[in-house]
C-alpha cells in the first residue's frame, strides 16, 4: 500500500486540509493553486518580505452620518445582486473590509490610504471588533465578561506580522474570495481624470464583504495562514 501525505493546502476554516496525497508537500486538487503560488513566490527574495497583514473599513460604515450612502454591487440580501444598490450599514448583517500587506506599520500604511482616498478609515483587528460585533442584549454582554478573547499568535502593532508577506496575502485573499465572493465598491475620490465628464466611478476589487458575525473567524483564519506560511 503507498504512503500517503496530507495536502499542504489550507481551507477556507484556516486549518490545513485533511486530503491525502501520494507525493510528500504536495497538494490535491482543491488547493493546487496555493501550490502554483508557492512555486512561483520561491525564487523573490525574502530580505524585504517581512511585515504586517492589515485590515481597515470606512470609518463611515461603523457610524453612518445622517443621510449617508454608499453602493455597492453583489450584496447576497439584495433583491438583485447584479446592480448597484445603497449600502445601509447600520443595519446590515454584512462590513465591508479591506485586507493589505505592508513592510511598514499598519497605522502609518492605513494613514495613506486615508489621505489618498480621502475617507476617515478605522483599523479592523481584533481590538476593535466590538465595533463590528455590538453586543446589545444582558445575557450576551454577561457572557462578553466571562469568556477570555482569542489570542492571535502573529497580533502584534495594528497587524498580523509574518514572512512571505507577498504569498501569505495572496493566500488570504484566495481563501476569501473562495468563501465570501469579491466586494466590489466604487470610490468617488479615485475617479479617473478622464471619465469625470462621463461620471463615471473606479470599481475597487480589493474588498470582501463580510457577514459580521463571522469576523473572529477571519481573524482566526488570517493568523493561521500567517503561522504556517509565514
Amino acid at each position: 500500500m503507498l504512503k500517503q501525505y496530507q495536502c499542504n493546502g489550507i481551507t477556507t476554516k484556516g486549518v490545513r486540509c485533511r486530503i491525502k496525497c501520494q507525493l510528500p508537500n504536495s497538494y490535491c486538487r482543491h488547493h493546487e493553486r496555493q501550490s502554483y503560488t508557492h512555486h512561483s513566490n520561491n525564487h523573490k527574495p525574502q530580505s524585504n518580505d517581512t511585515g504586517y497583514i492589515y485590515m481597515y473599513t470606512m470609518t463611515n460604515f461603523l457610524f453612518p452620518p445622517k443621510n449617508w450612502n454608499f453602493k455597492v454591487k453583489n450584496l447576497p440580501d439584495a433583491s438583485k445582486k447584479t446592480d448597484w444598490v445603497n449600502f445601509n450599514s447600520r443595519k446590515s448583517h454584512y462590513i465591508l473590509i479591506k485586507i493589505g500587506r505592508t513592510t511598514k506599520t499598519p497605522e502609518s500604511r492605513i494613514q495613506q490610504w486615508q489621505e489618498k482616498c480621502q475617507h476617515s478609515l478605522t483599523n479592523m483587528g481584533p481590538p476593535n471588533k466590538h465595533l463590528i460585533r455590538k453586543r446589545r442584549g444582558l445575557v450576551e454582554r454577561l457572557a462578553c465578561m466571562s469568556i477570555d478573547d482569542p489570542v492571535y499568535s502573529c497580533w502584534k502593532n495594528g497587524g498580523f506580522y509574518c514572512r512571505n508577506l507577498n504569498l501569505v496575502e495572496l493566500t488570504i485573499h484566495q481563501e476569501l474570495w473562495k468563501k465570501y465572493g469579491k466586494g466590489q465598491v466604487y470610490c468617488v475620490t479615485c475617479l479617473a481624470e478622464e471619465s469625470r465628464s462621463e461620471a463615471k466611478f473606479k470599481i475597487h476589487m480589493e474588498w470582501f464583504l463580510i457577514p459580521k458575525e463571522d469576523i473572529e473567524e477571519v481573524y482566526q483564519l488570517i493568523d493561521t495562514i500567517c503561522v504556517k506560511i509565514g
